[in-house]
């Protein structure tokens, strides 16, 4: 049970949840893009560090 409550306040400190609604009906290519990552997390990640290095912007 200390477990879990450490967990819990870990998760409410440390992280973010961030959600991202697609449309199956108008965006149907862009899910199924996103469905054939192995890490679809890592692979959002990956893209969002890109454009900020893009932009000159430092990590």
């Amino acid at each position: 049970m200390a477990n879990m409550e450490y967990l819990k306040n870990y998760e409410k400190e440390n992280l973010r949840q961030i959600r991202l609604k697609v449309n199956r009906k108008t965006e149907p290519d862009l899910l199924a893009w996103i469905e054939k990552q192995k890490n679809i997390q890592g692979y959002i990640k990956r893209l969002i560090m890109e454009d900020m290095k893009r932009q000159g912007v430092k990590e």
